[in-house]
């Protein structure tokens, strides 16, 4: 019974740490986003194009840690 409650809640703590990771890392586009569309040295004047590269590296990224890292949750 110890290690079903036990695993249950190492199970629950990783769900947690990967929304808090999450949060955490799409918080930082959203920043870096609007640094690059708003910076003044880089005059980046495509948002659509950022948001397709963004989509695609999260995309691929997602793959990689899915297919062939195994990382599962």
């Amino acid at each position: 019974m110890a290690d079903r409650m036990r695993s249950f809640f190492k199970g629950e703590v990783l769900t947690y740490a990967y929304l808090l990771l999450y949060i955490a890392l799409s918080s930082g586009q959203i920043f870096f986003n609007k640094w690059v569309l708003s910076s003044k040295e880089i005059n980046f004047p495509y948002p659509l194009g950022l948001t397709l590269l963004h989509m695609v590296f999260s995309s691929v990224l997602c793959f990689l840690l899915t297919k062939v890292f195994k990382v599962c949750w």
